[in-house]
């Protein structure tokens, strides 16, 4: 497939330019500062893409991908109160956006995805 390598070739030939930036021109990049946020909510997040890659070839991409955009957008501060309201909004979001890309990657990309392996799912 033709996008892996794509995406391979653009990383690559984006880090060489970083490497090189850094040598030259120490100080166009940024220091980088230690982090100030909540580290619970980063350790909660990564908790959640450890899960969706452990369940990912026994639900399917569509179903462990709805979830885990569902949890992600819960550890994202807001300003205002969780409501039953908002917490459907996410997930209906997450279910648009995450069949969007299945939908992608599988009908127009070529791309095989892990589909579910449960018996109830198929």
């Amino acid at each position: 497939s033709v996008t892996p390598i794509f995406i391979g070739t653009a990383l690559i030939i984006l880090s060489l330019g970083l490497i090189v930036t850094s040598f030259l021109a120490p100080r166009m990049i940024p220091p980088i500062a230690a982090p100030n946020g909540s580290l619970v909510r980063r350790a909660v997040g990564a908790g959640v893409i450890v899960v969706w890659v452990t369940l990912l070839p026994y639900l399917g991409f569509l179903a462990t991908s709805i979830a885990a955009f569902t949890a992600l957008s819960f550890t994202v501060p807001i300003a205002e109160t969780w409501t039953v309201r908002k917490s459907i909004w996410h997930a209906v979001t997450a279910t648009v956006i995450a069949t969007f890309f299945w939908y992608i990657l599988t009908s127009h990309l070529g791309i095989a995805l892990p589909e579910a392996r449960l018996p109830f799912f198929n």
